[in-house]
């Protein structure tokens, strides 16, 4: 079951074609609902600056899709995601990611890099994701709705 599962998460980074490869670090203590939460807010903060206020309901706004897993949750608690987008969001994050991440957890570390092979980064970010137990340190990122925001 574990090799399948693992493969099932790989072919799903893979499908969605991502782009560039983001590792945000939690910095404190805290547990992976509250760091996909914080995750959450960076991707619509992010967003937000690029669209304006109401950037969701934009003709402009182009939705973009991550998915991500949480790695080394009892120290250095951090997670690998690939994300898929337009290049106004990639540009949005080389200059300003590090400082939006920053001002939502504020120990934690940014990294942001262009994937330069999708099946070798599927393999590298889903190596610890094996457990079916462990849904709960996935990430994935949807189309936020009002409530989000």
């Amino acid at each position: 079951m574990s090799d399948e599962l693992k493969r099932a998460w790989q072919d799903l980074v893979v499908q969605i074609n991502p782009e560039i490869e983001l590792m945000l670090g939690a910095g404190l203590a805290t547990s992976p609902a509250i760091v996909n939460r914080d995750i959450t807010r960076f991707f619509n903060k992010v967003q937000r600056r690029i669209y304006g206020p109401r950037w969701a309901d934009s003709s402009l706004y182009y939705a973009i899709e991550a998915v991500g897993f949480h790695e080394m949750l009892d120290g250095n608690h951090h997670v690998h995601l690939a994300v898929a987008g337009p290049d106004r969001f990639f540009d949005r994050i080389a200059t300003d990611g590090s400082r939006i991440w920053k001002a939502t957890r504020i120990a934690g570390d940014f990294h942001v890099d262009s994937i330069k092979r999708i099946q070798g980064y599927s393999r590298y970010i889903t190596k610890a994701a094996s457990d079916p137990r462990s849904l709960e340190h996935v990430f994935i990122y949807r189309r936020a709705d009002r409530s989000d925001l």
